[in-house]
C-alpha cells in the first residue's frame, strides 16, 4: 500500500500545475482494481467507493473503464489455456520455470492477467450477464448474478452512485476551481494506513481535504481547522460541521 500511495504522490507533485495527469485504476491492459489493489476478502462497498474518491478527485484528468463503475472484479481461469492472452500463458510457464507449483502460478497469472479486464460486461443477471444473446467470445465472471448495473442501481448502496456524486462534486461551480484545477499536496504521510491528500483552489484558496483509511482497524487523524464533509462513504457524517 505504502508504495502505491508513494508513487501516487511523486507523480501528482512532478506534475505539478504544469500539466493534467490521464488518472486511471483499470485500462483493457491491467487487472480490476479491487481485486489487485483492495486487500484481500476486503472488497467491501466502503473499499470500492474509497478506491473511486482516491482516483477520481485527483488533479488531472479521470478515465473510467467499463465495470470499473460497479466494481468488476477478476474473473475466473481455471486453467493456464483459458487465458486468450499469450503473454499471460508465457508467464505462467515463466513462473513453472522459475520454481512455483502450477497452483501458485496460476494464482499470479489470476491476479496479474490483462484478461480480467476482458470479460463481458455485466449488464444484468439474465443470460451472459446480458451482455449478448448469442455466445461472447469470452466467459462471463461467473459473479454476473450479483455483480451487474442492474442490482446496482436498485441497491442502497450504490457503487455507480457513489461515482456520479462525485462527479457532479466535480463539476459543482463551487467546487471546480479546488478539485479540477487546483493544485495536489499530500497529507498525513507519516500514517501507514491512511491515504489522504490536500487539493487547493487555484484562485479562490479554498481547500479540500481527500481522507481515506486503508486498513482493517480504526485510525484517527486532527483536523487542524473547521470543517464541512461534503462526501462520506459511511452513515451519519455527510454534511457534518466541524
Amino acid at each position: 500500500f505504502q508504495a502505491w500511495r508513494d508513487a501516487v504522490f511523486q507523480s501528482q507533485q512532478n506534475a505539478g500545475d504544469h500539466v493534467f495527469l490521464s488518472n486511471i485504476l483499470e485500462n483493457h491492459d491491467q487487472p480490476r482494481c479491487p481485486s489487485f489493489f483492495l486487500p484481500e476478502g476486503d472488497d467491501s462497498y466502503e473499499g470500492l467507493t474509497a478506491l473511486a474518491t482516491l482516483f477520481l478527485l485527483l488533479r488531472g484528468i479521470p478515465f473510467i473503464y467499463q465495470g470499473q463503475e460497479i466494481g468488476m472484479r477478476n474473473g475466473a481461469f481455471p486453467t493456464a489455456d483459458d487465458f486468450e492472452d499469450l503473454s499471460t500463458r508465457e508467464q505462467y510457464h515463466a513462473a513453472l520455470r522459475a520454481g512455483l507449483t502450477p497452483q501458485e502460478a496460476m494464482a499470479v497469472c489470476r491476479r496479474h492477467s490483462r484478461d480480467n479486464a476482458r470479460t463481458p460486461m455485466q449488464w444484468t443477471g439474465g443470460k451472459h450477464a446480458g451482455f449478448t444473446s448469442g455466445t461472447p467470445w469470452f466467459p462471463v465472471n461467473p459473479n454476473y448474478p450479483e455483480l451487474n448495473v442492474e442490482a446496482d442501481a436498485a441497491s442502497e448502496r450504490s457503487v455507480r452512485g457513489w461515482y456520479k456524486r462525485l462527479l457532479a462534486l466535480r463539476k459543482d461551480p463551487e467546487w471546480e476551481d479546488v478539485l479540477v484545477h487546483g493544485g495536489f499536496c499530500p497529507a498525513f504521510r507519516e500514517e501507514p494506513e491512511i491515504f489522504a491528500y490536500w487539493r487547493t483552489g487555484e484562485t479562490s484558496g479554498e481547500r479540500v481535504l481527500v481522507l481515506c483509511h486503508y486498513g482493517r482497524g480504526q485510525a484517527s487523524v486532527p483536523f487542524p481547522e473547521p470543517f464541512r464533509v461534503l462526501l462520506n462513504n459511511y452513515d451519519g457524517l455527510e454534511n457534518r460541521e466541524g
